[in-house]
């Protein structure tokens, strides 16, 4: 395990403590997503290398419902980041932890996922997180966009551009946006 990803907050009112922690962390909401395999609205704040998600159920019967519906609103989880998921949860098994699930599954913020139960892991809900890896979809991808990117017309520099775009997708902050864009423009 890598670092510590981010810090799950189950909220009941999202907009309200998006407020509070924008105020608190004197920064502001990035990103507002919905997970709707989890049932679960997510919002995620960042404060130097520090991120924070926060959960607010999106159905009566989600987890984060009947987290808070037992516990309160309240830290949820904290999640770590692996460069290998699946090789993680082979790991955690083989060292007799519980997991919630047999496959890592999508995740908010561009991430597969795979829950540790509390159980076995000391009353505290574990999530593994790994980078889904956008130089992945752009070389699957590449070159039937170059071809609509430039009107199936040859590009003698075609590998500089490459370079110039997966140095682009590497270093931009929220580089979900670019590989949406990038699907969405091959698929039009």
């Amino acid at each position: 395990m890598n670092k510590i990803e981010h810090i799950g907050i189950a909220v009941s009112d999202l907009d309200a403590a998006g407020s509070l922690y924008e105020k608190l962390l004197n920064t502001t909401v990035y990103k507002i997503e919905e997970v709707a395999s989890e049932s679960v609205k997510t919002a995620f704040l960042q404060s130097g290398p520090n991120k924070i998600e926060l959960l607010e159920a999106s159905s009566a019967d989600s987890p984060i419902a009947k987290f808070i519906a037992k516990k309160g609103e309240g830290i949820h989880h904290i999640a770590f980041e692996v460069d290998d998921i699946k090789a993680e949860m082979a790991r955690l098994k083989s060292e007799g932890f519980i997991l919630l699930s047999d496959e890592p599954k999508p995740g908010a913020d561009n991430k597969l996922v795979c829950f540790v139960h509390p159980k076995s892991a000391g009353g505290v809900l574990v999530e593994l997180v790994q980078e889904v890896n956008e130089n992945v979809i752009l070389k699957k991808y590449n070159i039937h966009f170059y071809k609509k990117m430039v009107h199936n017309r040859y590009v003698p520099l075609m590998s500089s551009v490459n370079e110039m775009l997966n140095m682009f997708v590497s270093g931009y902050y929220q580089a979900y946006l670019v590989n949406d864009f990038i699907i969405y423009y091959i698929n039009s």
